[in-house]
């Protein structure tokens, strides 16, 4: 029963990245879309916490320290979620679509046939998207979240990862969040005295 069930949930695996990845080489403006999503995803988090690192309205003192901070903490917990996704694809292995099922694949870009789950690009995202949240600001929250949407999706549309791999890396992502955010008092303290070293380099 256990491998019926197994089964079940696989077929539900591939037709949900069947109905996604489908939809590969339909447009062009659209396959664009979703190839610059996938190649550059991590680079545009980076680039989005270094834009919320400058543009702060905030006024120099505890408020914006506070907000760095913060901008700090998301960035380890894309460390963290990519530590903990390296872990679990060196000790669990599970092809690729375009390797389990070659010619059934739509696939936009080439990539190396190692383990497809969990996905580094959702974990990221989510890790990122969830220590950016507690800041409140809300073109913050709104372009992170909007993003790690798009990279989610696009990893399937391009046909590197099952909805599955996918699904896996966000609860990977938004766990390492929220455990940043439960140690914060312990690590908090090393990031403030960070930002104090730039805020006397460059004050502003």
């Amino acid at each position: 029963m256990s491998n019926h069930k197994q089964q079940g949930d696989e077929g539900v695996d591939w037709r949900l990245f069947t109905l996604i990845n489908s939809l590969a080489g339909r447009s062009a403006a659209v396959d664009s879309i979703m190839k610059i999503a996938t190649e550059t995803g991590p680079f545009v988090y980076a680039g989005l916490l270094v834009l919320a690192w400058f543009l702060t309205a905030l006024p120099p003192g505890a408020g914006r320290r506070e907000y760095r901070v913060a901008l700090l903490r998301a960035a380890l917990a894309g460390v963290l979620a990519l530590a903990v996704n390296w872990f679990f694809s060196a000790v669990y292995y599970r092809p690729r679509p375009f390797v389990a099922r070659p010619g059934e694949v739509h696939l936009l870009l080439s990539h190396a046939p190692d383990s497809s789950v969990p996905s580094d690009h959702a974990a990221l995202g989510a890790a990122v998207t969830t220590g950016v949240w507690p800041t409140g600001r809300r073109w913050l929250n709104a372009l992170f979240f909007a993003w790690t949407v798009l990279v989610a999706i696009s990893r399937v549309f391009v046909g590197h990862h099952y909805p599955s791999d996918v699904f896996a890396g966000l609860l990977i992502g938004m766990a390492s969040g929220m455990v940043m955010w439960g140690v914060r008092q312990f690590v908090d303290r090393w990031l403030a005295a960070l930002v104090a070293v730039w805020d006397r380099l460059w004050p502003q």
